[in-house]
Formats: C-alpha cells, sequence, structure tokens
C-alpha cells in the first residue's frame, strides 16, 4: 500500500468505513511515518477499532510525518470503554504537539471529555480550525479551557448548546484575540429567542472586534513589506536583507494579539482625551 501511494503521487490517506487490527496498523503506521509519502490529510472516521493499542499505533506515527496538515477522527464506534478512547485523544494531542503543519483537526461525535484539556495544553500553534461538535459529554468548563488555552482562529461546536457560551466562554473568548469564529446552531424547539438574541448580542462583537484587528495586523505587516520593495529613500529599511523584514512584519502582525499593544492603544486613548 505504501508503495502504491508513493506511486501515484497520493497526498491523503483515507481509512473511514474500516475494521482496522493490529497488522493493518502497523501497515499504516508504516505509510504514515515513510518520508517519501507526504501525507497531507489522514481520515480515520467511523471505525469499530476493537483494541486501543491499534488507534495508539497509528497516532504515535503522526508524530515522524511532519506534512499532514489535515486530521479527520470523526464518528467512531469503539468497542473499548471511554476511558480508553480519552486515552487515545491524549496520545493524539502528544502526537502533534510540536507539529508544524496541522491545520485542521476533526474529532466530533467521539464520547470525549476530559482529554480536551490535554489537548488543548498540546495544540501547537499551527493548529487553526478544531471540531468538537455532536459531542453531548462537552460541558462549558472544557470549551472555555480550550477558547482559552489556543490559538484557534476557528472552532466549531456544531451539536454543542451555544448558550455554554454565555457561561465560562464568554472572558475566554475576550482573550483570546486569535479566534474569529465559532461555528454553532440552535435547536429551535429547546431554545428560546431570548437566548439566541443573547448569545448574538454577547459573541458576535467580540468576534468582530477580533476579525477588524486581525485585518488591521495584516494591512500593517503587508505595509511594511511594501516599504521595503518600493521605497526609493534612503532609510534603514532599504539596507536590511527581505527575510529580516519578513520577520519584522510577522512580529508586527502578532503584536496586534498581544496585551502591550492593547496597553499602548489605551494609553494613546486616555492622552488624546
Amino acid at each position: 500500500m505504501s508503495t502504491l501511494l508513493i506511486g501515484h503521487n497520493s497526498d491523503q490517506l483515507d481509512l473511514s468505513n474500516t475494521n482496522i487490527n493490529m497488522d493493518g496498523a502497523k501497515i499504516i503506521s508504516s505509510i504514515i511515518s515513510n518520508k517519501n509519502c507526504p501525507l497531507t490529510y489522514i481520515k480515520i472516521g467511523n471505525n469499530c477499532m476493537q483494541d486501543i493499542n491499534v488507534g495508539i499505533m497509528i497516532f504515535k506515527s503522526i508524530s515522524f510525518n511532519k506534512s499532514i496538515k489535515d486530521i479527520d477522527f470523526t464518528t467512531n464506534n469503539f468497542r473499548f470503554s471511554t476511558s480508553e478512547l480519552e486515552e487515545l485523544i491524549k496520545v493524539l494531542a502528544e502526537s502533534i504537539k510540536n507539529h508544524p503543519c496541522i491545520r485542521k483537526l476533526d474529532i466530533s461525535g467521539n464520547r470525549i471529555k476530559d482529554s480536551l484539556y490535554c489537548l488543548a495544553d498540546n495544540c501547537p500553534p499551527s493548529l487553526k480550525y478544531l471540531t468538537i461538535g455532536f459531542n453531548s459529554f462537552i460541558t462549558d468548563k472544557e470549551l472555555s479551557y480550550i477558547i482559552k488555552n489556543t490559538e484557534l482562529h476557528t472552532i466549531n461546536i456544531l451539536g454543542i448548546s451555544p448558550m455554554f457560551l454565555l457561561n465560562y466562554c464568554k472572558s475566554s473568548i475576550e482573550y483570546n484575540r486569535s479566534l474569529i469564529n465559532i461555528l454553532y446552531s440552535w435547536n429551535y424547539q429547546h431554545s428560546s429567542k431570548d437566548d439566541i438574541i443573547n448569545v448574538d448580542r454577547v459573541i458576535e462583537p467580540v468576534l468582530l472586534r477580533n476579525r477588524l484587528m486581525r485585518d488591521k495586523a495584516k494591512k500593517a505587516a503587508l505595509q511594511l513589506l511594501l516599504i521595503k520593495k518600493y521605497s526609493t529613500n534612503n532609510n534603514l529599511l532599504l539596507l536590511l536583507p527581505r527575510d529580516i523584514i519578513i520577520i519584522i512584519a510577522k512580529r508586527v502582525f502578532n503584536s496586534y494579539f498581544c496585551d502591550e499593544w492593547y496597553q499602548v492603544k489605551k494609553i494613546k486613548k486616555h492622552k488624546n482625551k
């Protein structure tokens, strides 16, 4: 299988709707960890694993493959206990801890709760899109911890009550300035009009602020690069190598999400008054 994938230059591995055993896990692990097989997408959804060691072996191999960008681990019907599933998610969290490329992770539809703390603590800066919906085990505490302790751009909680966002989560959303989207839906049969209005009224302005600040950060960084490219004046910026300018531009961009930048803005506003 590994030779077949390499020969066809495939960058996707779809293992959904299969009943993977230990022999299959060994083959899959060798494919994932093969440096000559640069996978970007792995789907391990709708599986009926009977042994937790199967999942552990596959997840541990992910740490050796630095090209993976998207992992889909949705709606699995495992034959082992919930506590073992929690342990499996912790192994996945450890495997992606220092991963440079992972952008998307979908673990929706799985009965997990406590392992989400481990996932948040090990979430790499590259991970920007997380889907954890359709999980009745999650409460506002786990959701709040993930929002506050990661650098996610988008979190998908479809199938989880949006009312959680009004409790512990509001302050966490305000704290995480990188978060610009929360995808949620309402069960209109069990939700009042006031609930819907309250969540939208409280949460959307915070996300809008983050989007606006992110746009300003992008513009500031791009302007810095354009000065280097088009300026004809004799200034220090023209003497710096482009690589150094790019580093400075990135730091300008990141500074918009730091407390120090917000303090400076507050001081300036106060002086103008």
